[in-house]
């Protein structure tokens, strides 16, 4: 059989997956082979997903399915049989029954307990749909009353999306429930086809962190064995996606001061207190490279400004280090890495983009100890011993562990709960 192929794709693929067409009923050029592989690889997404092929392709745009065409079939099932995917699917696929209804537009009302409106029967009809209320909670003779049901699933939708779980119904979760379900059914299509595309197939061991959730996590055989707070850069100086690895802890770092932050943060404060180097441990070091280190007691902005042409600004190791006491090395090309910090009370601010680009982790120890648990015992008790001192000591790791520094609004966690977070870089706007 001959098939034009001036037809769009999405005509070509359903008229194959209707009328089951197999790759050899078909006769033409080379350049549209990686159609019918799509579709052969399609009825591997329908048979490990148990829906419908036809249905499964047309969740993902021509360029994206004509993407998956690039993993190996071997790949594909292994990918599928995960329960992050098949998961996601299943939220894909509710959030798409969805949109076949009219989504309400809620409006902000004082709740108060006994009250009835139809406002509130649209908040409790969406709490429902959105599974944040179970559906015992939504009798017809009194939907339109408030009762402390609905208190608990505002507080379910609140958490999941990072809002203070107050139970009450602000702003900013009426603005959330009023998103229409399209909407997150094609942001999840795009979660999707992430995934699948960039599978973590052969890392059994590594470390994620999320920008939007402020999170880092260590991830073993599909388990999380380690959930830490972190602090991510600003909007002005956003931490990048990287795929990389943890190649080495420094216990005690110095911190060499970067021109950028020399110029907005030093320079202002040095201004004002012409004490502030000293009291915070901050030093000179020699570019000549003899490793000279003159510390500061008091300096004026001249005679820092002078200084600086020819010498380097450090702040040593201690308590007021902003690397905190230990740093861990990833190799890129943004000078990013991940870092302990004194200020501990910013991990309680929800909304964490707050550095010039590195991350900051609130319990560093509990990272550092995960990661000498995979090295040799003589290298764990040196970087023991090193933490009890203020003498800056390296340890590359003999077993450098993945590291995934992602950007994903929406996600799964591990009860396979819909959770979102704010753009906080205005990436998908």
């Amino acid at each position: 059989m001959l098939i034009d192929f001036n037809y769009s794709s999405f005509s070509i693929r359903a008229f194959m997956l209707v009328t089951a067409l197999v790759p050899f009923d078909v006769y033409t050029d080379s350049t549209s082979v990686s159609y019918i592989n799509a579709i052969d690889n399609n009825s591997i997404l329908a048979n490990e997903r148990g829906v419908s092929s036809l249905d499964f392709a047309f969740l993902f745009s021509e360029e994206q399915y004509l993407k998956l065409t690039e993993l190996s079939k071997e790949k594909l099932v292994i990918v599928l049989k995960s329960e992050r995917i098949k998961n996601l699917v299943h939220q894909i696929e509710k959030y798409r029954n969805l949109q076949h209804y009219e989504w309400p537009t809620l409006k902000v009302v004082k709740l108060v307990l006994g009250k009835k409106s139809d406002e509130i029967a649209k908040l409790r009809w969406m709490l429902v749909s959105l599974e944040d209320l179970h559906y015992q909670d939504l009798p017809p003779y009194r939907e339109k009353v408030f009762d402390p049901a609905i208190t608990v699933g505002i507080k379910h939708f609140q958490k999941r999306h990072g809002l203070e779980p107050s139970g009450l119904l602000t702003t900013d979760t009426v603005l959330l429930l009023n998103t229409p379900p399209s909407k997150r059914a094609s942001e999840l299509t795009s979660l999707l086809f992430k995934h699948i595309t960039s599978f973590k197939l052969e890392k059994s061991e590594y470390v994620e962190v999320n920008i939007p959730s402020y999170q880092l996590r260590v991830i073993k055989d599909n388990r999380e064995v380690l959930k830490l707070n972190v602090i991510v850069g600003r909007k002005k100086t956003a931490t990048p996606e990287l795929n990389t690895t943890i190649s080495q802890i420094t216990v005690n770092p110095r911190w060499t001061v970067p021109r950028s932050i020399i110029n907005s943060d030093i320079l202002p404060k040095i201004q004002v207190d012409k004490f502030y180097l000293g009291k915070n441990d901050f030093a000179f070091r020699d570019y000549s490279g003899n490793n000279n280190i003159d510390k500061i007691n008091t300096i004026d902005l001249q005679s820092f400004r002078r200084a600086l042409k020819h010498k380097q600004l450090i702040q040593l190791p201690g308590d007021k280090n902003a690397l905190g006491h230990y740093r861990f090395t990833v190799p890129n090309n943004s000078s990013i890495f991940l870092h302990d910090t004194p200020r501990k009370d910013l991990f309680k601010v929800p909304k964490r983009a707050l550095s010039h680009g590195c991350i900051r982790v609130e319990q560093p120890k509990l990272l550092a100890d995960y990661l000498m648990s995979r090295e040799p015992l003589k290298k764990r008790i040196l970087v023991e011993v090193a933490s009890r001192g203020l003498h800056t000591s390296h340890f590359a790791l003999s077993n450098p562990i993945p590291i995934f520094v992602t950007y994903n609004t929406l996600w799964l966690d591990d009860n396979g709960i819909l959770q979102i977070r704010p753009d906080v870089y205005s990436l998908e706007e």
